[in-house]
């Protein structure tokens, strides 16, 4: 090479077990990869959300508890729940917050907060369909022929 330094990508097989052709994308991931990938990134989620609910009571005079009790629930369905619609609950949630942080009344750090959490709640949402290959109820199904003979 010319001085460059370069990654190799191993060949991983393709579906009929046989080693990539040229022409084939090796930078898609395998849905085995992407459902571990999923079941991580949730995970995180939970535990983040269950320890910011904890946060939530834990600074009852500056923060809302209130929002500590939905954190903590939404955290625990998502390490429960390990689809990818936990993405959308996930997008939703922050969300709204967001929107409450922004016309909470001034203009200061919250509203700047706010945006963020807009900004945050849409890539999450945005998560639901990078993760489609992960869901089984995602793929298309194949009719069966059922012969009278």
């Amino acid at each position: 090479m010319d001085g460059d330094t370069a990654t190799t990508i191993p060949a991983r097989p393709n579906a009929r077990g046989s080693a990539p052709t040229a022409g084939q994308n090796l930078s898609t991931t395998s849905s085995d990869e992407a459902s571990t990938q999923m079941a991580r990134d949730l995970r995180s989620w939970g535990v983040s959300l269950i320890l910011l609910g904890v946060l939530h009571f834990v600074l009852a005079g500056f923060l809302e508890p209130t929002w500590g009790i939905v954190l903590a629930i939404l955290g625990i369905l998502n390490l429960l729940v390990r689809k990818r619609g936990m993405f959308i609950a996930n997008g939703v949630a922050l969300g709204v917050v967001g929107l409450m942080n922004i016309f909470s009344g001034g203009v200061g750090g919250w509203t700047l907060f706010g945006v963020l959490q807009l900004y945050w709640g849409a890539r999450e949402i945005r998560k639901y369909r990078k993760y489609e290959q992960s869901d089984p109820a995602s793929k298309p199904r194949v009719a069966s022929k059922c012969s009278h003979d």
